[in-house]
């Protein structure tokens, strides 16, 4: 960033300035860049971008919302706002929304970005189309079977839907070789084998989760119902 300073300023460079302080989350002097970039450089959709993201990340949702639009009305297939408007409704919670877009996202991409999908798949859980979403699961276990998180998501549909057993398969496979991935896994977990009439083993993967995660409330107030 340094170097940057001691540089004429562009567009580029103040993007990237802006890039860079807006990952440090100095988010005035991040807006203050981009804005500069937008000033040396009007048709530049990585300024109004970083502008956007900004206002997301400090909750101006309306104000993201218009910067959102005012590239899709230029560019209805720019698929880093196409992301960025599916992220803002996640933001706002409101799912539908927020899947409308991601979808949008997804089919103007041939590629089938892998993590472009985990977020269609978690948008899939949180509207209550669970199997749109374990299929996408299951596809993405099928290009990479020892992604914890697709499998952490796999096994809390599963349990949503009490097919316990399943839900069993994907979890221990999270925590056999996640273990430190959260106490969640744990609380998890122990319901399920709670749930499959196998409570010692529900009070082992507690006790587990405590050694891992000491001190973790969630883990202790459960293992003392218990």
């Amino acid at each position: 960033i340094s170097a940057l300073a001691n540089t004429p300023a562009t567009a580029d460079s103040e993007t990237l300035r802006g890039s860079w302080l807006e990952a440090t989350k100095d988010f005035t002097n991040a807006r203050v860049a981009f804005e500069n970039a937008q000033r040396l450089n009007p048709s530049s959709f990585a300024a109004i971008m970083g502008l956007a993201q900004i206002d997301r990340e400090t909750k101006d949702y309306d104000g993201s919302e218009y910067l959102l639009r005012e590239i899709l009305d230029k560019q209805p297939g720019y698929i880093p706002a196409l992301e960025s408007y599916a992220v803002l409704e996640t933001d706002r919670g409101n799912w539908r929304e927020a899947l409308q877009w991601q979808t949008k996202r997804v089919l103007v991409d041939p590629s089938r970005p892998f993590v472009a999908l985990i977020l269609l798949a978690d948008l899939f859980v949180h509207t209550g189309d669970y199997q749109n979403a374990e299929h996408l699961y299951v596809d993405l276990l099928n290009r990479d079977p020892y992604n914890g998180y697709v499998r952490t998501g796999l096994g809390k549909l599963y349990q949503s839907e009490k097919r316990w057993d399943e839900a069993r398969v994907q979890l221990e496979v999270v925590e056999r070789y996640f273990p430190n991935a959260s106490p969640d896994l744990y609380l998890t977990l122990a319901d399920v084998y709670k749930n499959l009439g196998r409570p010692q083993e529900a009070e082992s993967i507690l006790h587990k989760g405590q050694r891992i995660f000491p001190g973790e409330a969630s883990l202790i107030n459960v293992a003392s119902a218990n």
